[in-house]
């Protein structure tokens, strides 16, 4: 069972015991897939095609946007996007999935503590610019027009973002808070 932590109006974090555990039985598999497939011109993301990842994280990401957002239908079933960055590997180029998403979710493998970087840069309406340290076992939802950028990391662990959309024609609302997206 998740548990929604409210970060701000326009960043929420969703808690899931043992995500992080699960996770780590794809970052061989993902590592490998990233080191060995060129990317795209300005490209950052990479796609992750795994069958068992796919069925068994969508359900989970589509289960949370349906339980806390009021959306309608997603257009198009979209798949996971992976990033991988270390303390010789990164792009920090600030973003946003306006053109390809309505929400955008994230969660991570192996992310570097506090004083190692690897944050996620956001402005946030509210706030300005500020600064998520990922922590494991979250999942960060966020709309799609915020801009955002990985943030540089000391550590050489790999730190692997794994990036998802949901896409309709509502601004989503959380069930809990009100916000409007």
């Amino acid at each position: 069972m998740e548990q929604f932590i409210l970060i701000s109006d326009y960043f929420h974090a969703y808690e899931i015991p043992g995500l992080h555990d699960d996770l780590l039985k794809y970052k061989e598999e993902m590592i490998n897939k990233y080191n060995s497939t060129p990317l795209s011109p300005n490209t950052f993301n990479m796609y992750f095609d795994n069958v068992e990842f796919d069925m068994k994280y969508q359900t989970l990401f589509i289960n949370i946007t349906h339980k806390y957002y009021v959306v309608d239908n997603n257009w198009n079933k979209n798949g996971f996007g992976i990033y991988l960055q270390d303390n010789k590997i990164n792009t920090s180029a600030f973003h946003t999935h306006i053109d390809k998403n309505t929400i955008t979710a994230v969660t991570y493998i192996d992310p570097p503590i506090a004083n190692e970087g690897g944050g996620l840069e956001i402005f946030d309406p509210q706030r300005g610019f500020v600064v998520i340290q990922p922590v494991k076992d979250r999942i960060y939802f966020f709309p799609s027009w915020m801009i955002h950028r990985p943030i540089a990391q000391s550590s050489n662990i790999p730190r692997i973002s794994i990036n998802w959309g949901y896409r309709c024609s509502l601004r989503p609302v959380h069930k809990l808070t009100g916000n409007i997206w």
